[in-house]
């Protein structure tokens, strides 16, 4: 190989460089400028934060108590734990479904205004629901027992 043809050879393969970062170039001109920082923050920091679950419900045990909490409260446990991520729509229906009586014979709390025991609402629901061999109910309850449990030996530590 001559150096002409070495030469020509390195010419082709420059300009393909520069063509591919004028390609970049113009491909970045093309796209949306990113959002401006705020006036006096020298930087734009697009940083995505994610919670863990674990996180969610410490901060729930240590705003809401499932051994004394009302319907109220305890929907909007129920929120806090859903919109964090901790649990699911499912698991959040669960929990603010009323606790109230499933036939005349019970003595649950059904509209609860005044603080009390969920967790001892939803082991009476399961009580009842094992004795009427009712398996989705009682899978229920257990998610439920399940998370308020969770709460509350959380709950436990923090204090």
């Amino acid at each position: 190989m001559n150096i002409s043809e070495l030469f020509t050879t390195f010419q082709k393969s420059f300009g393909s460089q520069e063509r591919t970062a004028a390609t970049a170039t113009e491909s970045a001109a093309e796209q949306p400028a990113p959002p401006a920082a705020p006036e006096g923050d020298a930087t734009a920091i697009d940083d995505i934060v994610t919670v863990s679950p674990q996180a969610v419900f410490l901060f729930a045990a240590s705003q809401y108590d499932p051994r004394n909490i009302s319907r109220d409260g305890a929907t909007e446990l129920a929120d806090t734990l859903r919109d964090g991520g901790a649990i699911s729509n499912r698991d959040h229906a669960i929990l603010t479904s009323s606790p109230g009586p499933r036939n005349a014979g019970t003595t649950f709390r059904s509209e609860f205004r005044e603080p009390g025991n969920l967790i001892a609402d939803f082991q009476g629901r399961l009580s009842q629901d094992l004795a009427q061999s009712n398996v989705e109910a009682v899978e229920a309850d257990t998610r439920a027992l399940s998370i308020l449990g969770r709460l509350s030996s959380i709950r436990d530590e923090l204090l």
